[in-house]
């Protein structure tokens, strides 16, 4: 199951650093985002093997590791282990979607609310419009 998020207006850039903050204390799901795929170089990065991106077929280079856990604000907002599932290697498509928060398992509907409720406050927050559908 996959969780999309739709963001209307700026500012879009601190709307989507809100939403990685959500994800990373919730291991149950992986993510992808414009943001992500364009600064961490993505569609080159992406696949098994040495130097994979952690979580895309392989374990990932420590290099792989370091950049992720940079991007996300370093070792004390995100752990090694994290790093190695936080991005989703299932190549998603984004379509007209902003951000994308992928289920491991099917989640309860007491968790879709949950997630629902802290991206609600930290967009409405921002004064961000925007609009989300789980499928």
């Amino acid at each position: 199951m996959k969780t999309l998020v739709k963001i209307e207006g700026d500012p879009k850039e601190e709307a989507l650093e809100a939403l990685r903050k959500i994800a990373i204390d919730m291991p149950e799901v992986c993510i992808m985002d414009t943001g992500i795929r364009d600064s961490l170089g993505l569609d080159t990065a992406l696949g098994a093997g040495p130097g994979g991106i952690p979580g895309a077929g392989g374990q990932g280079s420590l290099d792989s590791i370091e950049m992720i856990k940079n991007y996300f604000g370093g070792p004390s907002v995100i752990s090694k282990e994290r790093c190695q599932n936080i991005i989703s290697d299932s190549n998603i498509d984004l379509g007209e979607y902003d951000f994308v928060y992928e289920w491991s398992k099917e989640p309860t509907s007491g968790q879709l609310v949950i997630l629902e409720e802290q991206i609600g406050k930290e967009l409405n927050r921002l004064g961000v419009k925007y609009s989300i559908k789980s499928e």
